[in-house]
């Protein structure tokens, strides 16, 4: 079978949004102001009341979503910075040269 590149995104953290925004919400508000395709809304913890998001949007979008007059005022948008991770699973390479 032929491989193709899969989808490339553009993560955002998406912050400051009142407590009653859904992740279908904030599609919708993308949908609505020329933001297409596959995108991925997922709701993340945050203090206090107010809502956050990862927000995952295809890469050729990305300015559109970095220009700060595309949001309503106060809503916080950065890039998404992943938590990296490190798991100690399975044996090592370096333990089988004995």
């Amino acid at each position: 079978e032929d491989i193709e590149a899969a989808q490339r995104y553009a993560w955002l953290f998406l912050g400051r949004l009142k407590e009653d925004t859904t992740p279908n919400k904030v599609i919708n508000y993308l949908n609505k102001n020329r933001i297409q395709g596959n995108i991925i809304c997922e709701e993340i913890e945050s203090r206090g009341k107010n809502k956050a998001f990862k927000l995952g949007i295809p890469f050729e979008y990305l300015r559109d979503a970095n220009d700060p007059s595309f949001w309503p005022e106060g809503v916080l948008i950065k890039r998404y910075l992943f938590r990296r991770t490190y798991r100690n699973e399975g044996a090592s390479l370096d333990s089988e040269r004995s």
